[in-house]
C-alpha cells in the first residue's frame, strides 16, 4: 500500500474537497496538526517523530518522557493530539490523561494511548479515563498514521 496515496484520500476527505480545488472559502496551506509525543523510551519518541514528520500535515511540537513532563509540555505547546505511553515512571499515561482532562483549556485535545498493555484492559477503560483512541504497541508505520488520521477534522 502506498502511504502517499492513502494520505491524498485523507486530505480530500478532511476538507470535503477535491485535491485540485481545496475547501470552499479556504485559502492558503492546509493547517498543520500539532502533535506531542510522550514515551519513556527514546526509541519510540524518535521513531514516531521520524514517521510523522514525513507527512506535511503533521508537526511534532514537543516530546516528553514522563506524565509530569507531558502535562508541562501540553501547557506550553497546546498540541492538537497527544500520543501518550501508558506505562512510564512517575505519573503514568492514565494519570496524566486524567489530569489533562481536568484542565478546561485542554478538553478538546485528542489523546491517544500508545501501549503494549491494550490486551490487559478493555477499550472502555481507556476511553473512560479520557483517551480518545488506542494505538497498541508494537505498531507499524501505517498503524501510527492511522491512529492520527481520524483526528484530522
Amino acid at each position: 500500500v502506498d502511504p502517499g496515496h492513502r494520505w491524498d484520500e485523507v486530505r480530500s476527505m478532511r476538507y470535503d474537497a477535491p485535491e485540485s480545488g481545496g475547501a470552499e472559502g479556504f485559502e492558503g496551506d492546509l493547517p498543520v496538526i500539532r502533535i506531542l509525543l510522550v514515551d519513556d523510551h527514546a526509541l519510540y519518541r524518535v521513531g514516531m517523530r521520524n514517521i510523522l514528520q514525513t507527512e506535511d500535515d503533521f508537526e511534532v511540537v514537543a516530546t516528553a518522557s514522563s506524565g509530569e513532563e507531558a502535562i508541562e509540555r501540553i501547557r506550553e505547546t497546546m498540541p492538537d493530539i497527544v500520543l501518550m505511553d501508558i506505562d512510564m515512571p512517575g505519573i503514568g499515561g492514565m494519570e496524566a490523561c486524567k489530569v489533562l482532562r481536568q484542565l478546561s483549556r485542554h478538553q478538546s485535545t485528542r489523546i491517544v494511548a500508545c501501549t503494549a498493555h491494550s490486551a490487559l484492559y478493555a477499550r472502555e477503560v481507556f476511553l473512560n479515563t479520557g483517551f480518545d483512541d488506542i494505538l497498541p504497541k508494537p505498531f507499524s508505520y501505517d498503524d501510527l498514521l492511522g491512529a492520527v488520521s481520524p483526528h484530522l477534522g
